[in-house]
């Protein structure tokens, strides 16, 4: 009988502490309108320090309809999407040029009906910087971009994709920090109110690091390597996309492959090459199709790739694989001769990627890609 009461005695307890509790414990109601109120409260001054996308909040519309976000320096510039990229793509580039926008860490210019184009002269300024995604503004988050962005830079500036993992550039990566003369954060999260810890301490930011030409170029003459300083020719980029049943070939004013078009100028900024795609009237008016690419012979290329503003034709087919359940990308480059390689099994961002290494790397004179 005493065990049974003590139960029952232990019960009641619980029950009146359980209710104690509860009565000093705030509704979720009332946690919703606290915070509300909170939030409301919320003072922009406060954040003014952040850097802004452009310098400007205001927005634009075209930009926010597929994802890129929306603060632009000019109104002019509200007409554009951006790149630098870079990918996905995926810094604050309104010290570089006012009518570049930008989408994550990808720089792309698009002008209305005309061209998506990387030109050369934003490349030879943007040639020895990097950018990476970090979290925070941190020294060691910082520290640990550093020895990337040198690979990325020693790979652009030479325009030898090998680079990529070779172990001689484990020493330089080592002492990276030396290398660098400049670095700049753009808030990825800029002007969306700070609303927790995650908008404070770990807010994501493009980190863009500048790297001392001298001693880029000294480090590549360690390693065997000249800087590639000839004029880089711009590639005329004729790429076509197979993914249902209907294919299509990118333009810079097309309704279809928005993402490829960013991935593609992401990975032109990574590799530093100067790139335009034509617009949608003249692929129609020189009847560039899908089915058409293999058999347009290298004569013809090169004409339209001079009708296209570019020096040089860069011709792509991408084929989706179920199978393999990635992209298969068949590339040919029309300049001084008829150069091919292929890549598989990748994302479309990996395939652009090596669409960028694999012409650099012939136009540089390092050799055919693999």
């Amino acid at each position: 009988m005493s065990r049974h009461i003590r139960s029952i005695v232990i019960s009641v307890l619980a029950a009146v502490l359980f209710c104690i509790v509860a009565a000093n414990v705030p509704r979720a109601d009332e946690l919703y309108e606290a915070e509300s109120k909170r939030v409301v409260r919320f003072d922009p001054a406060a954040f003014s320090h952040l850097p802004l996308e452009g310098g400007g909040r205001r927005a634009s519309e075209d930009a926010s309809r597929v994802g890129v976000k929306r603060h632009h320096p000019t109104p002019a510039a509200r007409n554009m999407l951006a790149a630098d990229p870079p990918p996905q793509s995926t810094s604050d580039v309104s010290d570089v040029d006012q009518h570049i926008a930008e989408t994550g860490n990808t720089r792309v210019r698009w002008e209305g009906a005309a061209r998506v184009s990387l030109g050369s002269e934003l490349i030879n300024r943007i040639l020895y910087e990097a950018q990476a995604i970090v979290t925070g503004q941190r020294e060691p988050e910082r520290l640990r971009a550093f020895p990337d962005c040198l690979e990325d830079v020693l790979v652009k500036v030479s325009g030898d994709p090998r680079l990529i993992g070779d172990p001689r550039l484990v020493p330089l990566k080592a002492n990276a920090e030396n290398l660098v003369v400049s670095f700049r954060y753009h808030d990825r999260m800029s002007g969306i109110p700070v609303h927790d810890e995650q908008g404070t301490r770990d807010r994501p930011y493009d980190l863009t690091v500048s790297f001392d030409a001298a001693k880029i170029d000294a480090a590549l003459h360690s390693l065997g390597l000249e800087p590639w300083k000839e004029p880089r020719p711009r590639l005329a980029l004729f790429v076509g996309v197979q993914n249902g049943p209907t294919p299509y070939v990118l333009s810079s004013d097309g309704d279809r492959g928005l993402e490829q078009r960013l991935s593609l100028t992401a990975a032109a900024y990574k590799r530093g090459m100067s790139i335009v795609l034509p617009a949608a009237s003249m692929l129609a008016g020189a009847d560039v199709r899908f089915d058409r690419l293999s058999k347009i012979d290298l004569e013809r290329w090169a004409a339209l790739a001079k009708d296209a503003g570019g020096d040089a034709a860069l011709i792509g087919t991408l084929f989706w694989i179920e199978q393999e359940f990635g992209w298969r990308a068949d590339w040919r480059l029309v300049s001084h001769g008829d150069h091919r390689w292929q890549i598989r099994g990748v994302n479309f961002d990996a395939a652009f990627r090596n669409a960028m290494a694999g012409s650099a790397q012939i136009l540089s004179g390092r050799g055919e890609p693999k």
